[in-house]
């Protein structure tokens, strides 16, 4: 597990696919290599087969919350939204201080269009940290958009300097 995990670390996918696939193969009760060959067949934009080896993980060990966040994001991926939530949901229920699962939840609650419910969620990860950018701006986007609407465009940079300055001088209004 330690050569392939610094395998994915040092972007050797394919490598690390190979290494615990061989793996998987002398263990095939530990969840860990089963997750970790999700990442790297993820790594390489093979998502459907991502999802299948860490859905094997959690086969194996149901109450892991970094297997399930992982999940429910390759769900969202593969526009499989109220799977995705249920793992979301399932993670936050296992781990209610991590703040990504709540991010997550939130995100695919608003894409199934439960804007008011996307906003809970938003709101516990802030009850837990309430600086953190990704929620505070999420929250901010929902709130604009309202819990029918999508945004009209995705955003492809960002001018962290110029979020920084607007963060320091407590303008959260225009984030």
């Amino acid at each position: 597990i330690g050569a392939a995990l610094g395998l994915l670390k040092s972007g050797k996918t394919v490598a690390a696919e190979e290494c615990l696939l061989a793996y998987s193969r002398r263990a095939p009760t530990d969840p860990a290599g089963w997750y970790l060959l999700g990442a790297a067949l993820h790594a390489q934009g093979r998502t459907a087969s991502a999802l299948a080896r860490m859905e094997r993980s959690l086969d194996l060990a149901p109450d892991q919350p970094e297997v399930l966040k992982a999940t429910a994001m390759l769900c969202q991926e593969l526009k499989r939204y109220r799977a995705g939530l249920l793992r979301a949901e399932r993670a936050c229920s296992l781990a209610p201080e991590d703040l990504y699962a709540w991010l997550a939840a939130g995100s695919l609650l608003e894409t199934l269009k439960r804007g008011e419910e996307a906003l809970l969620c938003y709101e516990m990860a802030l009850a837990r940290d309430p600086g953190w950018p990704p929620a505070l701006l999420n929250r901010g986007a929902a709130e604009r958009l309202g819990p029918l609407r999508q945004p009209p465009i995705v955003l492809h940079s960002v001018d962290f300097a110029e979020l920084a300055a607007l963060q320091a001088a407590d303008r959260w209004d225009v984030l």
